[in-house]
């Protein structure tokens, strides 16, 4: 949600001040890897009918 609110760039500094996590944190998270394709699909999942 922080996003579709930061006025000017979406960097860490930014997440930041609007966000309720600090600059740290986002960082941190940020390094971790995530698989994108197996959440793609359960989105997809989700919002599609399976018919």
């Amino acid at each position: 949600m922080t996003l579709f609110v930061v006025c000017g760039k979406a960097n860490f500094t930014n997440l930041s001040r609007y966000g309720q996590y600090s600059e740290r944190t986002y960082r941190r998270q940020y390094k971790k890897t995530f698989d994108f394709i197996p959440f793609h699909a359960q989105t997809i999942a989700a919002a599609i009918e399976p018919n």
